[in-house]
């Protein structure tokens, strides 16, 4: 199904394989090369202007924003829907292809510093995460006591990752993957804003790339998953644990407040809740 995840893909026509005929009401017939006619497309003017960009292999989304440009009397939200739908049809009996479909999957790198960088997953990498998340031995590890253990395992993974309610980030030294962050959609869980699900550390880096790699995370995610996103949330389970002095720290200096102690919440130990106005973070 056609969707805003194909924004970036292109749009290639093929009608100049196709019969051509000209219809009542502005309308036009297509017959793709080698089918009959139970497998038409009759497009209307839109439709047809649809079809002409694609000749120019724009991508989704600057088809969906000139069709707005040309229509500002139809709501975006609608030419974006009516777009997709038309696309969908379209690519249904060959009338146009989408190329980029085969990178869509993969996640994408959005900072370098240094010999770090700092990834993007997308549903492509979907068995990278799992890796990560069942490697044995960190300097840190961290699930949000709101999220059940089986919560990490293969099935549920996948489906958050595919119906995009936790969005999963790494930190990279070259190809060696060291951190994971989880953000989880604060949808699914009702009266909670967006939090970190899981929080890992493979091996130590040091204090101002783990802040970066925090910091980053959650402003991409605010910018580019969830803009309507105005508080962050990370609660920390105390765990014996050296570096959770050094995490409460890190995300302190980002701006994060504590809001909540709760005095032996989690399995006999302590949580602590703090909070972040996305705004003001450093």
């Amino acid at each position: 199904m056609i969707d805003s995840s194909y924004l970036d893909c292109v749009i290639a026509s093929k009608v100049h394989n196709a019969f051509r005929r000209n219809e009542n009401n502005n309308h036009v017939l297509y017959v793709p090369k080698g089918k009959s006619y139970d497998d038409v497309l009759v497009v209307n003017e839109i439709g047809e202007q649809i079809l002409q960009l694609a000749k120019n292999e724009c991508t989704v989304r600057e088809v969906i924003e000139q069709i707005h440009n040309d229509n500002p009397e139809i709501a975006y939200t609608k030419v974006e829907e009516d777009t997709y739908r038309f696309l969908q049809s379209a690519v249904g009996v060959n009338i146009i292809r989408i190329k980029g479909i085969e990178n869509m999957y993969n996640g994408e790198v959005i900072v370098k510093e240094n010999e770090y960088s700092i990834y993007r997953c997308k549903e492509g990498d979907f068995k990278t995460v799992l890796s990560v998340i069942g490697e044995t031995g960190s300097v840190l590890e961290m699930t949000d006591p709101l999220v059940s253990s089986g919560m990490y395992n293969g099935v549920s993974v996948r489906a958050r990752m595919f119906n995009f309610a936790e969005e999963f980030y790494l930190l990279k030294k070259k190809d060696k993957v060291c951190g994971l962050i989880g953000i989880i959609n604060g949808k699914i869980y009702i009266n909670e804003k967006s939090f970190i699900g899981k929080f890992i550390l493979r091996e130590n880096v040091s204090e101002e790339i783990e802040q970066l790699f925090i910091k980053i995370c959650v402003e991409h995610y605010k910018k580019n998953v969830n803009k309507k996103v105005d508080k962050f949330r990370i609660r920390v389970v105390k765990q014996d644990n050296d570096h959770i002095d050094t995490f409460v720290k890190i995300i302190q200096n980002l701006g994060f407040e504590q809001t909540g102690f709760f005095k032996n919440d989690f399995k006999g130990k302590d949580v602590v809740i703090y909070d972040s106005l996305l705004e003001k973070l450093n």
